[in-house]
């Protein structure tokens, strides 16, 4: 259990991470027209940690990595990720980069993408993001622990 708790945290970490790495690329800012291509490479860091985590469970339980205790420990870690992930977007968004989305809604607005100004608005803010997120983190938190469970679990 210990593990999952750290293994949720590390998730957490990590996407924290990926907003400096966006914003320091210029992704939030100056090279906004990059952010929506760019963003979905998040996918494979996050990839490459869930197998990582799953597999070191593994090697630490030996013959106890049944499918049922692979895939608790990435609920686990999947309920603790989504737990601090809100948080962690609620200050990433407020206190570090208060003009993300005023920057998405002005990009949005130059390019077409809607025909309101409060249409973009409905759609680039704090409340729809962290929605989008915490769904996006767990739906693909039970997806690899049910896939990555079935992989590294002790064959018996």
């Amino acid at each position: 259990m210990k593990n999952a708790l750290i293994f949720g945290l590390s998730l957490s970490a990590l996407h924290l991470l990926w907003l400096f790495l966006e914003l320091g690329l210029g992704w939030h800012t100056k090279n906004i027209a990059d952010y929506g291509v760019y963003t979905h490479l998040s996918i494979l860091p996050w990839t490459i940690l869930w197998v990582w985590g799953v597999y070191q469970n593994k090697k630490m339980g030996k013959k106890e990595a049944t499918f049922a205790r692979q895939f608790q420990f990435g609920l686990v870690a999947t309920a603790v990720s989504t737990a601090v992930i809100g948080p962690l977007l609620w200050l990433y968004f407020t206190h570090i980069h208060p003009s993300f989305f005023s920057n998405m809604i002005t990009y949005a607005m130059e390019q077409g993408h809607f025909s309101s100004v409060q249409a973009a608005e409905a759609f680039y803010n704090l409340s729809s993001t962290v929605v989008f997120t915490l769904t996006g983190n767990v739906s693909m938190g039970v997806l690899y622990s049910a896939s990555l469970a079935w992989l590294f679990s002790s064959k018996e």
